[in-house]
């Protein structure tokens, strides 16, 4: 297997996790929507799901900058090595540094996703086998 071989699998991979963390984030705030209560006009979510909401919104969150940070770098990168040649076929190596920084966002909005779905299950279970 040669190493852009490598490359191309966890690119692919990793942006497969990202549409997966986003579609389940979705599916997440449906949940909680079904277990909104409306009283007189106005809505609310019960106590309980307050923090798997939020949870799911700073995974999208994370989700918006990882792809934002990404753009603007990568863009930025690509005008300041076309000031130095306008050659758009030469061979450059990109620097490895950046990539923790937008590996550490994905990393982060997994998590919140998977402890917004814990804490979303833990509410579900109490509500399903309530202590007497």
């Amino acid at each position: 297997m040669k190493l852009s071989d490598i490359r191309l699998a966890y690119e692919e991979i990793s942006g497969k996790l990202s549409n997966i963390n986003r579609q389940l984030a979705f599916a997440g705030i449906a949940v909680i929507w079904i277990f909104r209560i409306t009283n007189n006009g106005k809505t609310t979510i019960p106590e309980g799901l307050i923090y798997p909401t939020l949870l799911f919104v700073i995974s999208f969150l994370l989700d918006i900058l990882q792809y934002l940070s990404q753009s603007l770098f990568w863009y930025g990168y690509y005008l300041y090595k076309r000031r130095q040649d306008s050659n758009e076929d030469r061979v450059i190596n990109e620097p490895e540094w950046p990539s923790f920084f937008f590996w550490a966002l994905l990393v982060f909005k997994v998590l919140a996703l998977i402890v917004a779905y814990f804490a979303l299950g833990l509410y579900l279970w109490k509500e399903l086998y309530p202590t007497r």
